[in-house]
C-alpha cells in the first residue's frame, strides 16, 4: 500500500494525495484490529504504523490530514493513539489522544460522547504512566462532560478508571464506591458484548479491592462471577482467564487456603509465563505469588525456582529498575531460607548497591 500510494502521489499529485488521506484513517482502524490478534497481527500493525508515519513526514509527499478539521481524521488520530497504547507506548499515545480531543472539541457539539471517550483514553495513559494527579484531572473533565451527555455506559468506564486510581493510591473505600456505581450501570447493559466485557473488568477490580482490605469472602464472590463470564467468553485456557486465576489464588493465599491457592496460581502460571500478550508485570507477579506460597508452606526449593524466574523477567525488562531491585532482595531471602548464606548476601548487596533510594 505504501509503495502504491507513493508512486501515485508522484504521478498524479493532488488526486492521489486525497486518496491517501482517505486511506490513512481506515488503515489506522485496521491496525488497531490487527494488533490484538497475535504475533502476525502485531507485525502487520507495526507496518501500518510505518505507512501512517510516512503520511505525516514533511516534504514533497506530505499528507496534511492532521490539519483537516474533519471527524474521520480525529478517528484516525485516536486509532493511532490506540495502536501506541496497545503496544504499551503510553507516552507516545498521549499526544495523539490530546490532539484528537482538541479537534473534536472544536468541531463537535458541546458534550459529544466521543469527547468523553477520548478523555477516558487520556486518563488511561496517565494511569499507566503512574501520573495519578493528571489521570484524576482528566477524569474530572470527563465528569463535567457527563453532566451534558448523560451517557451512562460511557460514564461507567470513567468510574472504572477512577476506581483504579483510588485503588492504586490506597483509597479503597472510594474505589469500592466507584466500582459499585459502575457495576450498577453495567448490569443494565449485559446484553451488549462490549458492556459485558467492561462489566467483567469492573468486577475483577472490585474483587482485588475487597482482597486488599481483607474482605476475602466478598472478593471471592466477585471473582466467581468473573470466572463464569470469562470461561464462557474466552475459554478456560485464555490469558483473560489466567489473570483471574492469579487473583483468586492470591486471595486464597491470604486466607491460608494453600491447596486452593496452589491450584489457581499454577493454572495462571502455565498460561501466562510464555504468552507474548501477557504484560511482564503480570508474569513477574504470578512468579512472586508462587514464591510467596511455597515460602509460607516452607517448600523453599520451589520458592527459589519461581523467585529466580521473577528476577529474570524483571532484569530483562529493565536491569536495576525498581522491580528488578525488589526481586534481587527476594532472591536473597530465598537463598537465606535454604541456608545458602553466601549467595544470599551476594543478592542482598547487589540490591542495596543499585537502589537509588539507598543511603
Amino acid at each position: 500500500v505504501h509503495n502504491h500510494f507513493l508512486r501515485h502521489n508522484h504521478r498524479r499529485g493532488k488526486f492521489a494525495r486525497t486518496l491517501c488521506e482517505e486511506c490513512a484513517g481506515s488503515i489506522a482502524c485496521l491496525g488497531s484490529l490487527f494488533f490484538s490478534v497475535d504475533k502476525f497481527g502485531q507485525f502487520v500493525s507495526e507496518n501500518l504504523f510505518r505507512f501512517i508515519e510516512f503520511c505525516t513526514l514533511p516534504g514533497i509527499h506530505r499528507i496534511d490530514f492532521f490539519n483537516r478539521q474533519e471527524s474521520e481524521h480525529t478517528n484516525a488520530l485516536q486509532n493511532i493513539g490506540i495502536l501506541h497504547f496497545n503496544a504499551r507506548r503510553y507516552a507516545e499515545a498521549l499526544p495523539y489522544f490530546e490532539r484528537a480531543l482538541k479537534v473534536r472539541s472544536d468541531i463537535l457539539p458541546t458534550g459529544d460522547d466521543s469527547c468523553m471517550n477520548t478523555m477516558g483514553w487520556i486518563s488511561y495513559c496517565h494511569l499507566y504512566m503512574q501520573d495519578y494527579d493528571a489521570a484524576e484531572k482528566a477524569l474530572e473533565l470527563s465528569d463535567e462532560l457527563y453532566q451534558v451527555v448523560k451517557d451512562k455506559e460511557t460514564y461507567a468506564g470513567i468510574l472504572h478508571n477512577r476506581a483504579s486510581i483510588y485503588h492504586l493510591r490506597g483509597r479503597y473505600e472510594e474505589a469500592l464506591a466507584a466500582y459499585s456505581e459502575a457495576v450498577d450501570i453495567y448490569e443494565r447493559y449485559q446484553h451488549v458484548r462490549m458492556a459485558k466485557n467492561s462489566y467483567i473488568t469492573v468486577l475483577n477490580g472490585m474483587g482485588k479491592t475487597y482482597a486488599a482490605i481483607g474482605e476475602f469472602a466478598k472478593a471471592q464472590e466477585a471473582y466467581s462471577k468473573v470466572e463464569e463470564f470469562r470461561i464462557m467468553e474466552y475459554g478456560e485456557n485464555s490469558l483473560e482467564s489466567a489473570v483471574l486465576y492469579n487473583n483468586r489464588g492470591t486471595a486464597y493465599l491470604r486466607t491460608g487456603d494453600y491447596r486452593e491457592a496452589e491450584i489457581y496460581l499454577l493454572k495462571a502460571y502455565d498460561i501466562m509465563i510464555d504468552n507474548d500478550r501477557c504484560h511482564y508485570h503480570e508474569q513477574s507477579a504470578i512468579c512472586t505469588n508462587l514464591s510467596m506460597l511455597y515460602t509460607t508452606m516452607r517448600q523453599y526449593d520451589k520458592a527459589l525456582t519461581y523467585v529466580l524466574k521473577s528476577n529474570e523477567i524483571a532484569e530483562k525488562q529493565m536491569k536495576y529498575g525498581r522491580q528488578h531491585i525488589m526481586t534481587l532482595a527476594e532472591v536473597g531471602h530465598a537463598y537465606h531460607n535454604l541456608k545458602e548464606y553466601i549467595k544470599s548476601m551476594d543478592f542482598y548487596f547487589e540490591s542495596m548497591e543499585n537502589n537509588p533510594q539507598q543511603d
